[in-house]
């Protein structure tokens, strides 16, 4: 019976650390796409508040697109 636990525990555990790798990857690649389409979208990432508010201030009365 201790082995019949004992495997059902190791079965239980790795599929618990296989699901953990596919969303932890999915997570990884998730953040990478969302940074690329920032970036085809013009959107900066790392810039200051300053540099940020004196962008938005030159494009009042710029349409959007």
């Amino acid at each position: 019976m201790k082995y019949f636990e004992d495997r059902e525990v190791r079965i239980w555990r790795e599929k618990l650390h296989s699901e953990f790798q596919a969303a932890s990857t999915e997570c990884k690649d998730g953040i990478g796409e969302f940074e690329k389409n920032l970036q085809k979208l013009g959107i900066e990432q790392f810039i200051s508040m300053d540099e940020a508010i004196k962008k938005q201030e030159e494009k009042k009365g710029i349409p959007p697109g």
